[in-house]
């Protein structure tokens, strides 16, 4: 049973982990495209370099083991 939730947590982590490289990279085309009137391109490469960081700790906690019961 443990074994089964640590699977689903696990798939679901990388899940969230796919959509923050996604948005990282939403944010880089958006700044190299510069056609995006109203948006700040310093807060989109902060709002990238975020979504990277988080998703760096997501594929830590990923990476980790699971105690073993």
């Amino acid at each position: 049973m443990l074994e089964a939730q640590a699977a689903a947590l696990e798939a679901r982590l990388g899940s969230v982990m796919s959509l923050l490289n996604e948005r990282a990279e939403l944010c880089r085309i958006l700044i190299e495209e510069g056609s995006v009137a109203g948006l700040d391109p310093a807060m989109l490469e902060a709002a990238r370099a975020e979504a990277l960081r988080r998703a760096e700790t997501i594929r830590d906690l990923l990476e980790s083991p699971w105690v073993q019961v």
